[in-house]
Parts: C-alpha cells; structure tokens; sequence
C-alpha cells in the first residue's frame, strides 16, 4: 500500500527559515499504517549486532505486528509485515547462554 500524499513531521529545533515539513519516521509511519503501537520493527542487520545474524545486508525491515502480513510500501519505503502473536517490544540478546 502506497500512502498518496505521505505522512510528514516538522522539527521544531530546524533553524530553515521557512520551516520545512521533514519525512516520518519509519515507527510513525507504520504506527499510523497499523494505527496500533503494538509493533516491533527488526532490520535483519540488527540480528549481527547480537551476534545470531548472517553476513548478509538487506534494506527491508521487518515489522512484527498482529494486524497485516505481507510486503507494502510506506512513503516510498520497503517493510516486511509479519503477524505474529506474542512478539517482544524490544529486540535484546537472550540472557541464556
């Protein structure tokens, strides 16, 4: 799904004169797509930081959500939509060992 006209947000701390309308955040962007706030977005490059992941890069976030699957296009952007029930809020390494 393509937003037509786009979801915009004005920093107020820009020193433009005038100001400008800068683009969403991809968390806005997709909180107003789901209208929900119970999401979480993973970049699988993320996974390398936490040392599960591959060598491989994507530009594709993953949203895990419990509205849509499927891949859409927000603002112009790419995002993977899961559904997936329970999913955590924050992605952390696991204290197991």
């Amino acid at each position: 799904m393509i937003l037509p006209i786009g979801t915009f947000s004005l920093d107020p701390s820009a020193s433009l004169s005038p100001p400008l309308a800068a683009p969403a955040d991809q968390e806005e962007l997709v909180q107003s797509f789901l209208a929900d706030d119970r999401f979480l977005i993973v970049s699988p490059n993320a996974y390398n930081g936490l040392g599960v992941g591959t060598t491989q890069l994507y530009n594709k976030p993953v949203v895990y959500n419990r509205k849509r699957h499927g891949d859409f296009e927000l603002n112009g952007r790419p995002f993977e939509f899961r559904r997936r029930r329970p999913f955590p809020r924050r992605l952390a390494k696991s204290s197991c060992s």
